[in-house]
């Protein structure tokens, strides 16, 4: 053993020296490994310490949505907040320029006040033409009266003038006739009964011109009543066609006040409110109907409850869009409506709700025209509207 180590002696302390060798590079390494892990530590340690946030990657979710609604025109000039931002009651979010749309109230305020007044002064005055007719007819059934009874003035005084002259002529025919008897005895000359006979001539001759003048009077009377009758019919068509133009011209004026109206109505209530009007008309007219309609939170429209299936059931669907305050669309009254096609869907993306219709609640189809002529009357309540 002893002969073999002092053999190998060299090669042993050559492989005793690589050993040191390595094992002091280890440790070295080892070291300087441990400082540099040290020194990261600290500088990540400091690094915290300045900057306490932290990034996280991942999906968000959230329980609410906030939406920004503005119900009447405007244009946003800025936005205070920025997207992440957290916001706090009463505080600004954006300035809005309004002169747009207090410029287009102010506008149908005007033209509302406009068409108020020009109500008063539109309709032209009839009051002096039904005056006159009003007359003409006092003068008709005066005249006629008149010609009946022969009550005129001038016929009193002609019917007067009448029984004198037909005294007259039965005195120079009573003359005549004494005369003529004296004549034929020889007693007068044939002057003196020519003389009487000339007298009751002139007698004849006056009591016929006074008949003459009574015909002559009457048939002026006569034409003034037919001049009278087409006077009255004249100013009556006259009178007629004004006040036709007047109805005419009070609709045209009362429904263009009607229109500025409901314009400025409408300029000042918001899209909530015109859809909670929609639903309360359909609401009405199914209380019309004798059934009672409902609101669902979150769910648009106007639901009843379903009898067959003993859940809320949407008859009626509203789905309106508004550009600038003027409306489009509107809703879905269900009246006779055949359901089956709703099968395949999910209307409304509900799964838990149905769908029914007037036809299906009273188990009998309904009047179309009924049930125009209600929600007509509805929306009109509602709405404070006057159809013309």
């Amino acid at each position: 053993m002893k002969k073999m180590f002092l053999r190998h002696k060299k090669n042993i302390l050559i492989g005793i020296g690589i050993l040191i060798m390595l094992t002091a590079v280890g440790i070295i390494s080892f070291n300087a490994a441990r400082a540099d892990k040290a020194q990261s530590f600290e500088t990540a340690s400091s690094s915290l310490e300045q900057d306490d946030r932290l990034d996280f990657w991942g999906e968000v979710k959230y329980e609410r949505i906030y939406d920004i609604s503005i119900d009447f025109p405007a244009i946003v000039t800025d936005i205070k907040v920025k997207e992440g931002d957290h916001v706090s009651l009463d505080q600004v979010l954006v300035t809005l320029d309004m002169s747009e749309y207090l410029g287009t109230v102010e506008k149908l305020q005007h033209q509302l006040e406009a068409g108020q007044a020009g109500l008063q002064s539109i309709n032209k005055d009839t009051g002096a033409l039904e005056a006159d007719i009003q007359q003409i007819q006092e003068d008709i059934l005066e005249k006629t009266e008149e010609l009946a009874k022969e009550t005129n003035a001038d016929l009193k005084i002609l019917k007067t003038s009448l029984n004198l002259a037909k005294k007259e002529v039965e005195n120079a025919k009573r003359d005549v006739s004494s005369n003529q008897a004296l004549y034929d005895a020889g007693a007068v000359t044939k002057n003196t009964l020519d003389r009487y006979m000339d007298i009751l001539a002139e007698k004849e001759k006056a009591l016929k011109d006074i008949e003459t003048g009574i015909e002559k009077t009457k048939s002026t009377l006569r034409t003034e009543l037919d001049q009278l009758s087409i006077l009255l019919k004249s100013k009556s068509a006259q009178l007629k066609e004004i006040k036709d133009s007047n109805i005419s011209n009070t609709a045209r004026q009362e429904s263009g006040v009607a229109v500025s109206r409901i314009d400025l109505e409408i300029m000042k209530i918001s899209l909530k409110d015109y859809i909670f009007g929609l639903e309360e008309a359909v609401i009405l007219t199914l209380g019309y109907f004798g059934l009672k309609g409902s609101r669902i939170n979150g769910a648009t429209g106007v639901w009843i409850e379903d009898k067959i299936r003993t859940k809320v059931a949407k008859i009626c669907a509203i789905g309106v869009r508004a550009s600038r305050y003027v409306t489009m669309h509107g809703f879905a009254f269900n009246v006779n409506t055949d359901l089956d096609y709703f099968s395949y869907i999910n209307p409304c993306g509900f799964t838990d709700k149905g769908v029914t219709s007037l036809e299906k609640e009273l188990q009998v189809p309904q009047d179309l025209e009924n049930v125009k002529m209600q929600l007509k009357e509805k929306l009109g309540s509602v709405f404070d509207l006057k159809w013309i």
